[in-house]
């Protein structure tokens, strides 16, 4: 059985065409919200991702503030970037139809 904190949030983490639904506490920092997005893709380090507060490049989240530093809120969407040899992805989010 999954027991949550009660101070836990969940958040929507984009990239491509996936959707990472992670639990955390926003009192946490990026660091560690990037930590659980490596569990969750497994084949990446936390050093090579970079997360975004939105689809605009200049809206990085630096690893060591906390996620209510940047105004992040519950159920908020999040975007995710890796790093692809030396350079790193651009947001490129697909949507459905």
């Amino acid at each position: 059985m999954l027991v949550s904190s009660l101070n836990e949030r969940c958040l929507r983490i984009k990239r491509k065409h996936q959707t990472y639904f992670i639990r955390t506490s926003l009192d946490k920092p990026v660091s560690s919200l990037k930590a659980s997005l490596v569990e969750a893709i497994r084949n990446s380090s936390a050093n090579d991702m970079k997360l975004f507060k939105s689809k605009d490049e200049s809206a990085l989240l630096i690893d060591e503030t906390l996620l209510t530093e940047n105004g992040i809120k519950d159920d908020d969407v999040l975007f995710l970037v890796l790093r692809d040899g030396n350079d790193w992805e651009s947001i490129d989010i697909v949507e459905s139809e």
